[in-house]
């Protein structure tokens, strides 16, 4: 549907003789329509992400669940370390 409002847009400015005010609001238009459509697919692909993020963790935490008590605590202290370690991470990146 976006695709058409484009083409239709381009047709339009190169089929009909308008004025130049004209020509820029439809220009302007067109390249509001494509951000707007740009930040919609970025969007849908950040939702995607975070769905196989959340799938893959929530798969991880029913491992851990079978695991034996001694397992799940070397799980469990490696994942403390893992949090940590990204916890110092966003610290250094907001410093610089």
């Amino acid at each position: 549907v976006l695709e058409f409002v484009f083409y239709l847009v381009d047709y339009i400015g190169e089929a009909v003789r308008l004025r130049p005010e004209s020509t820029k609001k439809l220009a302007k238009a067109r390249d509001e329509a494509f951000k707007e459509f740009a930040r919609m697919a970025e969007q849908e692909k950040q939702e995607a992400l975070a769905k196989v993020l959340a799938d893959k963790r929530r798969a991880e935490l029913e491992e851990v669940e079978k695991m034996s008590p001694d397992q799940r605590r070397k799980w469990e202290e490696k994942d403390r370390k893992r949090q940590l370690k990204k916890e110092q991470n966003k610290r250094t990146r907001r410093v610089k």
